[in-house]
């Protein structure tokens, strides 16, 4: 009661100098605007429905706590080194690390073109590192050759995506275990990458061979 009653207390009191004001919160004088009146002008001429409200609070909530993120003094878990928040990389899922970490944890995942491990440092995470901070750490080049590689893995495991035996242009295989090709519109067929043949079962590796001695 005694902690409750001294809440009260500086509530009722120290509110209003808190909030930058003197005695009173004038918000808008009758037939004028608050720019008129020097009213504040964080006021609302007219009662916005909740759907209106809530979100700029959340969005002004969140724009404070990043301003007092950049001016606080941060702990790199990779580094073991403390820097100031404006030398952070803060990942979607609110997991922070210093700059110069993540930018040597991100170019040796290119380098080595582990581009699907380019994952949140965090252990316990997991969460996938978005495109437009790889393209702050990153240089020109590198971005680059992260969007090739991420675009090669992503159509080798799809199984209905094959390769051109003429250009390596990717396809995407029918029904028919058949392809065209978007590139060179070479028709193809996806089993033995051969002209396509429809009725007519692939040639193993003898007939091929056979064929060659012929």
């Amino acid at each position: 009661m005694e902690v409750i009653y001294q809440w009260v207390q500086r509530l009722q009191s120290s509110s209003l100098s808190y909030l930058g004001f003197d005695d009173e919160i004038i918000l808008r004088k009758a037939d004028q605007t608050y720019a008129q009146d020097g009213g504040d002008k964080r006021a609302l001429t007219y009662n916005a429905p909740p759907d209106v409200t809530i979100p700029r609070i959340i969005r002004y909530n969140d724009d404070k706590r990043h301003e007092a993120f950049l001016y606080a003094i941060h702990y790199c878990t990779i580094c073991f080194s403390e820097f100031p928040g404006v030398d952070f990389i803060k990942l979607p899922c609110h997991h922070f690390f210093c700059q110069k970490c993540m930018q040597t944890y991100c170019k040796m995942h290119v380098k080595e073109g582990t581009v699907v491990k380019l994952l949140c440092p965090d252990t316990k995470c997991g969460a996938v590192v978005p495109p437009n901070i790889l393209k702050r750490l990153l240089g020109e080049d590198e971005f680059e050759r992260w969007e090739t590689l991420l675009l090669q893995r992503t159509l080798d495991a799809m199984v209905d995506v094959v390769y051109c035996p003429r250009c390596q242009t990717a396809c995407l295989e029918d029904a028919g275990d058949e392809a065209v090709c978007p590139s060179c519109l070479f028709s193809f067929c996806a089993l033995c990458r051969e002209r396509r043949h429809v009725g007519v079962e692939c040639l193993s590796a003898e007939e091929k061979i056979q064929i060659l001695e012929v």
